[in-house]
């Protein structure tokens, strides 16, 4: 039996191993098509990992002679235009033909059986082409196992040059747009996902800084709230309201979040942050046994908001800018 050394092997360097035994591919399968010239080899051992578990299968060379990917052998089939012959057989002829598959046992009607001369027989009813060159091309997609058998995917004939020509279409504008070869648009588009990953690690950066200084801003504003309260002798809570025409409500509540880490904003503090464009606003609360839902509560529905949350946190949606304005104001007047 072969050793698979491909389970312990993992370099690049040549691999050594000795041919125990060879023979000329006669007949076919759907595994490995017969060919002029084509050889089966057994090896002592191999790296050649055969496929499975969505890794495909190695391609490389023994002695310089290159591994046969199954489509070679299919191509030089259909380019001999080998005959397809049809034989109506009678059940008790049946063993006069080499069949690959026999067919089921106690059959009495009489058997149709496909010859490609010189490649394949079986039985089949089928439909088929008058010679192998009449399917003019054909390309496997893909290969799993399936139940102790083989499952091919494969595309043949106008449809694989429909396939073809789209496939081109495709890699044409990737091309352009990446301003690379042709040829080289799947490494073009490796480099260019290595440079979105940079620029999008970058981009993450910069705004993680930016919420930081946002969030540093809105404790400057809550300190001036905090001054303002302790000159009126005005009780606790700290109220502070603002309102970002630019950042998403996602982004709001980062800085929101950035802000009630301090350790000003544990001390007790109410932040009541909105964003316009997504007519969305987040409420927070540092003040221990305060529930914002009570506190949100009337304001909210009296403009027909929608939202929830619990006692530190709640947010919630505006049907319009002019209704969110309005219950932002009401807040910023209890400051």
């Amino acid at each position: 039996m072969t050793e698979r050394a491909y389970y312990d092997f993992n370099s690049s360097l040549p691999f050594m191993a000795e041919i125990v035994a060879q023979r000329p591919i006669e007949g076919s399968s759907a595994e490995l098509p017969s060919a002029p010239g084509h050889r089966a080899i057994l090896l002592d051992k191999t790296i050649f990992y055969p496929g499975g578990g969505g890794q495909p299968s190695d391609r490389g060379s023994i002695n310089g002679v290159p591994l046969l990917a199954i489509e070679e052998a299919i191509a030089d089939i259909i380019e001999e235009n080998h005959p397809v012959i049809i034989h109506l057989c009678p059940p008790e002829d049946l063993l006069s033909f080499p069949l690959r598959k026999p067919p089921p046992q106690n059959e009495n009607e009489v058997i149709r059986v496909i010859e490609i001369e010189g490649q394949d027989i079986i039985a089949c009813s089928g439909t088929h082409v008058k010679s192998t060159a009449e399917i003019g091309m054909l390309r496997i997609y893909s290969a799993e196992k399936y139940k102790g058998k083989t499952r091919i995917s494969f595309s043949a004939g106008r449809r694989l040059l429909r396939d073809s020509r789209l496939l081109r279409q495709n890699a044409l504008i990737v091309s352009h747009s990446l301003s690379v070869p042709i040829n080289e648009t799947g490494q073009g588009i490796l480099d260019f996902l290595e440079k979105s990953a940079l620029s999008e690690k970058r981009l993450k950066e910069l705004e993680d800084r930016a919420i930081s200084l946002k969030a540093a801003e809105l404790l400057r504003k809550l300190g001036e709230v905090a001054l303002n309260n302790k000159i009126e002798d005005k009780p606790k809570p700290l109220v502070l309201v603002e309102s970002y025409s630019e950042e998403g409500i996602n982004e709001v509540i980062s800085i929101g979040k950035g802000a009630t880490r301090d350790d000003a904003v544990k001390e007790g503090a109410i932040l009541i942050l909105a964003s316009e464009g997504d007519l969305k606003f987040a409420a927070f609360s540092s003040v221990k046994g305060f529930d914002l839902r009570s506190f949100l509560k009337e304001p909210f529905e009296k403009f027909g908001a929608q939202g929830g949350g619990g006692p530190s946190f709640f947010q919630g949606n505006f049907r319009t800018k002019e209704d969110m304005a309005e219950f932002l104001r009401g807040f910023a007047k209890k400051r």
